[in-house]
């Protein structure tokens, strides 16, 4: 199988006057496994059909490997493309789904006979190959639209979003599934998906995208604990970033009307923030105590199993905590909170992260 790298060069796709793709400029390693996240209409499903060839971009280049692909057809592109519903011929057997791209291009019996009896033993849907897809589970027909794009040993996959239509334990099945086909394939996977924990689980890199833009493309990590801007410290976690209005006057903090010590945090940037400006922290990076840097009203609090997440009021803003000690607390009380400082960052007023002194580039 040979695996390709994939090149956006000012790309731009338009329809009437929607900018769906806007300028996007990225690079795609052999073998990487890379997600488009966003919310719907963000533009992440026409990224995938451009690369597929299913769009054709207004303006920029489309590159798979050294050859410009930007205005050849489909199936001149080598690209293998699982869709949401797994666009499965109902009339065909699962055997005859898998093999019909290499029965169209004349492959011989006996070959493909090999070839789907692999690919299917692989993905643990040999038993099932006589029957219809209207016989088979949601789960199973994903393997079987998989199955039918590895046997075409494409350059590359794309995915778009394969596990939509699956319950929450099959998902779960689904997403460890792909996650070792990929370590075994070692094929470039292009993944669209709306899902933040997918994305997290699954990917090399994720590329955030909003109104047609990338607005950061990093490692899991770096998208969670340094997210770019406001916008996707909202969007990654659940519960997400606990995005604070506070204002700087010289070396003095405040939340609303109360005092908060972040000296050394502020000293730490590489640029000085005065004014307003964000204070961003994980729930998990926020404690309850018996005394600690501001106090807070209890709002609510949710019990999930293992975990509770408990929401607060600062003034009128809103705060969530994620803990996994029971707390007996209840609305109405106060309690003062502490934040684990290494963990903070700060946005600017325009909602930019604001990078540390002699920041270290995660890999």
């Amino acid at each position: 199988m040979v695996v390709a790298s994939i090149r956006f060069e000012h790309v731009t796709k338009t329809f009437g006057d929607v900018i769906a793709v806007n300028d996007s400029n990225f690079e795609i390693s052999e073998g990487e496994f890379f997600t488009l996240l966003g919310p719907s209409g963000c533009g992440k499903s026409t990224t995938l059909r451009l690369i597929a060839g299913l769009e054709i971009p207004d303006e920029g280049h489309i590159f798979i490997g050294k050859n410009d692909v930007t205005r050849l057809l489909p199936g001149q592109r080598n690209i293998a493309m699982v869709f949401q519903n797994y666009a499965l011929y109902p009339h065909m057997t699962l055997f005859q789904n898998i093999a019909y791209p290499l029965s169209v291009r004349k492959v011989q019996k006996n070959e493909i006979d090999e070839r789907v009896s692999y690919v299917a033993k692989n993905l643990q849907i040999e038993s099932l190959l006589k029957r219809y897809p209207m016989e088979i589970s949601g789960g199973q027909q994903q393997r079987v639209a998989l199955a039918r794009a590895i046997i075409q040993t494409p350059n590359a996959f794309l995915l778009d979003e394969p596990l939509s239509n699956l319950d929450a334990k099959l998902r779960l099945e689904a997403r460890s599934f792909l996650k070792h086909l990929h370590l075994e394939l070692g094929t470039t996977i292009v993944y669209v998906t709306h899902d933040q924990a997918e994305a997290m689980a699954l990917s090399s890199r994720i590329a955030v995208m909003k109104d047609g833009m990338i607005m950061q493309i990093a490692s899991p990590r770096e998208v969670y604990e340094r997210p770019s801007d406001i916008f996707v410290a909202g969007f990654i976690g659940n519960p997400p970033m606990n995005l604070i209005k506070i204002s700087i006057d010289n070396h003095e903090t405040y939340i609303g009307t109360q005092r908060l010590n972040l000296r050394n945090v502020i000293d730490s940037l590489s640029v000085k923030p005065l004014g307003n400006a964000f204070l961003g922290i994980r729930p998990e990076h926020v404690k309850i105590a018996l005394t600690g840097d501001v106090k807070a009203e209890v709002y609510v609090v949710e019990p999930l199993g293992a975990e509770f997440v408990i929401t607060l009021k600062i003034g009128d803003q809103f705060l969530k905590v994620l803990t996994f000690e029971e707390l007996q607390l209840s609305p109405g009380e106060i309690v003062w909170i502490e934040f684990i400082r290494d963990r903070i960052q700060i946005f600017d007023s325009e909602g930019k992260r604001i990078k540390k002194k002699n920041e270290e580039e995660w890999k």
